[in-house]
């Protein structure tokens, strides 16, 4: 059986028969499937059980899983719409990705994970994309478009002042990426007590509630990182204030300067930098650390801003 590198720029995805393993691989900054199998077809045989292969390298990080997986899901659809026995694989299940299932009205018994493909298959691929990949398939752009234009089209009012989502603990990737934040309680504490609303995203039970609730915010206080990329795009028309821990990784990776303009274009984003973290032992989540008098002063220029408006 031939092994080899899969990379194509498409909205078609690829079909091989009986894989009998598959991986991911990163060569000279590009990213691809690498799939052993029996043969390349145009078709899935009746006889064969169908897979539609979701999940890649990074299905383990929130964000990556969003925009490089998740946003695949409207391709299986279609593909399950004509072939019904086709199966949904993933590596792992969490909760992140069961809130994007029921958003799509996906069930439970669509869904496999990947050491559970029987021999004899047919496998289907999507077109493989990274964050971290500087040269990104036009197909990309279009269902990220696509996704986009379904959560605009959620209707809601402005019924919130402030808004803040504290940064998560419950499936967060561990190692150094995983962070918290010195001030995060007091801002729970002084925005409760203000009249704003404190939403804690590990406690979302569908999706779509957590959408509506960004979008009816007019000021949202996010921090750089899976909390901006997933939640700013669901935001609208929106004064977004942002905790920068002094990444800028939206001028590096391509992709995400496209979700950065995307999510510029209906709201403003405002950023608040850290200053330098303090020292905590090894192996223990970094703590960032900001000056609360530099937030709560973005947070009342906001407000006077809204206001006015």
């Amino acid at each position: 059986m031939p092994t080899v590198l899969h990379r194509w720029d498409s909205e078609v995805p690829r079909l091989f028969t009986n894989v009998q393993q598959y991986t991911w691989k990163e060569e000279n900054d590009a990213y691809a499937w690498q799939i052993t199998y029996e043969a390349h077809v145009d078709k899935p045989s009746p006889e064969k059980p169908i897979y539609f292969i979701l999940d890649s390298m990074n299905h383990s990080a929130f964000c990556h899983w969003v925009y490089e997986n998740a946003l695949w899901l409207p391709l299986f659809q279609k593909i399950k719409k004509e072939y019904p026995s086709c199966k949904l694989v993933l590596e792992d299940q969490k909760q992140y990705k069961q809130l994007f299932f029921d958003f799509y009205s996906i069930p439970k018994d669509c869904i496999c994970l990947h050491k559970d493909i029987e021999s004899e298959n047919t496998c289907v691929f999507h077109a493989y994309t990274s964050l971290n990949d500087p040269s990104i398939p036009f197909v990309y752009y279009k269902y990220l478009q696509d996704f986009k234009e379904n959560i605009d089209s959620i209707p809601v009012d402005k019924t919130v002042s402030i808004l803040y989502l504290p940064r998560g603990t419950k499936e967060n990737l561990q190692g150094p990426n995983n962070r918290s934040y010195n001030i995060q309680e007091q801002l729970k504490e002084i925005l409760t007590v203000s009249g704003g609303t404190v939403y804690e995203t590990d406690k979302t039970n569908r999706l779509e509630d957590q959408i509506r609730l960004v979008k009816s915010a007019k000021i949202i206080l996010l921090d750089y990182g899976s909390n901006l990329w997933v939640n700013g795009l669901f935001a609208q028309s929106s004064q977004i204030l942002c905790l920068n821990i002094g990444w800028q990784h939206h001028f590096q990776f391509p992709s995400l300067n496209h979700i950065w303009n995307q999510i510029h274009k209906t709201n403003k984003v405002t950023q608040v930098f850290a200053y330098p973290s303090e020292q905590t032992a090894e192996n223990t989540v970094p703590v960032v650390c900001f000056q609360l008098q530099d937030i709560l002063r973005e947070l009342q220029y906001l407000l006077d801003i809204s206001r006015e408006s």
